[in-house]
């Protein structure tokens, strides 16, 4: 009996994942493999737009802070 329950609840989690992923669109459609001759759309070069949004700061946010690093560390030896 669990078996035909976990097979049942499979199923429909498969169904409305496959429609749900068919009905949303992704957050971007900039890549296509088939698309020979444009290095954007085949992963070569990033697109403008990624760029862009995954850069982390702007440049004048840069020039003005600092990045800090921390190391912590303890000694097994205890000396």
């Amino acid at each position: 009996p669990f078996e035909i329950l976990y097979w049942i609840k499979w199923i429909i989690a498969y169904f409305a994942l496959r429609t749900y992923y068919k009905t949303h669109r992704r957050r971007f459609d900039l890549y296509q493999p088939n698309a020979i001759g444009d290095p954007e759309k085949v992963g070569f070069l990033v697109p403008q737009v990624e760029a862009e949004l995954e850069s982390p700061q702007s440049e004048i946010h840069l020039q003005e802070s600092a990045d800090e690093l921390l190391f912590y560390g303890i000694n097994s030896k205890a000396e």
